[in-house]
């Protein structure tokens, strides 16, 4: 007889994965839903005179088989992605990881997060890459190479490596 309040779909996925298929045909509501929950990991619920918050801390995984001229992945998204994967010619059996994975780092110098953040603003710069999400989500992606090569120190090569995963696909320009 009374109200109450029940976890949604982003509030269940706190700590694990949403994948959403199609996301090109999104429409901007649920983009920017989704947008908000990615910049607090909160999530507002206000239903029936109820209102609570809620953790919603999950990656974000879009897809679409074939995206058109006219179709485009929400720009409130895309700029909050870290990554742009186009698996168009990538067969199944490519993606096993090679034996050379996890290989010792090249033992170039590391240096500061500050930095490899200025070098990163400088390159996406450059790339004409507008949003400063591009350079802050390049850092965690070197932080989590170097991490995933067993090491705390960020090298140069990190950078240059997550430069190219994050802001080449971001490009607009050629330097």
């Amino acid at each position: 007889g009374r109200p109450v309040a029940q976890a949604g779909l982003l509030a269940e996925a706190d700590g694990g994965l949403v994948v959403a298929a199609m996301a090109a045909r999104m429409g901007q509501g649920p983009a920017a839903h989704l947008a908000a929950a990615l910049d607090t990991g909160l999530l507002r619920v206000e239903r029936d005179g109820l209102a609570e918050v809620r953790p919603a801390r999950f990656g974000l995984i879009l897809l679409d088989e074939g995206i058109g001229e006219d179709e485009a992945v929400p720009a409130t998204l895309a700029d909050r992605l870290a990554f742009h994967l186009d698996l168009t010619d990538v067969a199944l059996k490519e993606t096993a990881p090679s034996p050379s994975a996890g290989a010792e780092g090249t033992g170039d110098d590391a240096g500061s997060g500050d930095d490899h953040l200025a070098a990163l603003c400088r390159t996406a710069s450059a790339l004409g890459v507008a949003s400063l999400r591009g350079p802050l989500l390049a850092l965690r992606v070197a932080r989590l190479i170097a991490a995933l090569d067993g090491r705390s120190d960020l090298r140069e090569s990190d950078a240059v490596e997550a430069a190219g995963l994050v802001l080449a696909p971001r490009a607009t320009r050629l330097p």
